[in-house]
């Protein structure tokens, strides 16, 4: 049980890390879409 707990606990920080850095991507990739439709 307590194994199971630990387990679920790593998957879910290690999806939290993961959605960090999509946010982090999707923002980097919005401000370049900025910067890119500015330039035309």
């Amino acid at each position: 049980m307590v194994v199971s707990i630990s387990h679920n606990f790593e998957s879910v920080f290690f999806i939290f890390l993961i959605n960090k850095d999509l946010i982090r991507f999707s923002r980097l990739s919005q401000l370049s879409f900025l910067v890119v439709s500015a330039k035309k």
